[in-house]
């Protein structure tokens, strides 16, 4: 029977301890360690180097260093400082566009308060039982949404003035987000006769 053919020796065989080939000769069937012949022995070698460098790959293997871990940490935090208050911003111009709807329905209201009664409704007679019987006729609950409660004196306002002669019509519609305790980014918003929307 040949013999396996003796590999080169490499250093790092020497630390493999006997204890170590012992256990791999009984995996191998080849028996003890004393009384293993020259072939055995230069076959089990082969198995050895094999296994040995195959252990030292895997523990050469290495994880993330502490200063790189606080690296991805900074860079986290530092999208997370930009993505905030662009996402409150978003959530805040959502909650608007209730309080925006209900002022251009009190627009659409003075606009056909002026051509019903060729004069300008008075100044934040918004609800029915408030200067009866000149009010823009809405219910008490009528401008209650979800963000914005018309119920709370002070969230909507407005002002107008109508000249019967040209028929121009012009006013102010207010909506005050504070009223009811919000603190939407802005705070207030302005509608004029025009359909713009400003921030006083």
């Amino acid at each position: 029977m040949a013999c396996v053919k003796r590999p080169e020796r490499s250093p790092n065989i020497k630390k493999i301890n006997k204890k170590f080939l012992t256990g791999l000769a009984e995996y191998v069937k080849i028996g003890s360690l004393d009384s293993m012949d020259k072939c055995g022995r230069d076959a089990k070698k082969v198995i050895i180097s094999k296994h040995f460098f195959r252990r030292s790959k895997m523990k050469g293997r290495k994880g993330f260093t502490l200063i790189e871990l606080m690296v991805v940490i900074l860079i986290v935090g530092i999208l997370a400082a930009v993505a905030i208050p662009i996402m409150r911003g978003r959530i805040d111009a959502a909650k608007w566009s209730e309080g925006k709807a209900m002022m251009g329905t009190i627009a659409t209201t003075i606009r056909a308060y002026c051509a019903e009664h060729e004069t300008a409704p008075p100044d934040d007679a918004l609800f029915l039982g408030t200067n009866d019987p000149c009010n823009l006729g809405f219910a008490t609950n009528d401008l209650d949404g979800t963000y914005f409660k018309g119920s709370t004196v002070g969230t909507f306002t407005f002002s107008a003035d109508y000249t019967p002669s040209s028929g121009a019509i012009t006013f102010d519609v207010t909506c005050d987000s504070s009223k009811d305790g919000a603190t939407l980014n802005p705070g207030k918003y302005n509608l004029d006769e025009t359909g713009e929307f400003t921030v006083p």
